[in-house]
């Protein structure tokens, strides 16, 4: 599998142009069609929760709040931060090309990772998250990017969270989680 970077105009700037093309693909991808998120015969929707919105800081529309955490990451520095969603734990996070240059990545490896189970570089496993949640972790090792997806309570419904590059610790905590999941000799189906 081939996957290019998204082309960014200025891949290292928040800006108007970039951000507007960056939408368009996660509309495209997220908003204007459904993604479904196979296990065996069964498929499950995958919620972005598109009506919940932030202003973007360019063009004054709003976007759906799941675009920006896509595209941004934690930073506790506060003169860096610039995510415009109004919510208070929203706005601890800041643009992040490598996210950003990745966005096309995300459906494409949802609608597909059921066919690269077993492929040695995509792994894919169930964790626990708090008491409540349990997600579901599709990692492309060989391009170190990861999703992350909740299971909603309700019809069956799945919740995209989020996707990332994992560097350094991150990678080590990864693997290791992998491997205690592994050890417990799962079935595979235990998240549905």
């Amino acid at each position: 599998m081939s996957l290019m970077l998204f082309p960014l105009k200025n891949p290292y700037a928040l800006n108007s142009e970039d951000i507007e093309s960056l939408y368009e693909q996660f509309k495209a991808d997220f908003i204007d069609n459904v993604v479904m998120l196979t296990y065996g015969s069964i498929s499950y929707p995958l919620d972005v929760k598109a009506h919940v919105v932030c202003d973007c800081p360019f063009e004054g529309s709003s976007k759906a709040e799941r675009f920006w955490h896509i595209i941004t990451k934690k930073e506790n520095d506060t003169f860096k931060r610039n995510n415009p969603c109004p919510e208070e734990q929203e706005q601890n996070r800041i643009y992040c090309n490598a996210r950003a240059s990745r966005i096309h990545w995300i459906r494409y490896l949802i609608e597909n990772w059921q066919d690269n189970v077993g492929h040695p570089s995509i792994k894919t496993y169930y964790q626990e998250h708090g008491t409540k949640e349990s997600r579901l972790i599709i990692w492309d090792m060989s391009r170190d990017f990861l999703i992350v997806i909740k299971k909603l309570d309700r019809n069956f419904e799945k919740l995209l969270v989020t996707s990332y590059i994992v560097h350094g610790n991150k990678k080590k905590r990864f693997k290791k989680e992998f491997k205690r999941y592994e050890e417990k000799k799962p079935l595979g189906c235990e998240w549905f």
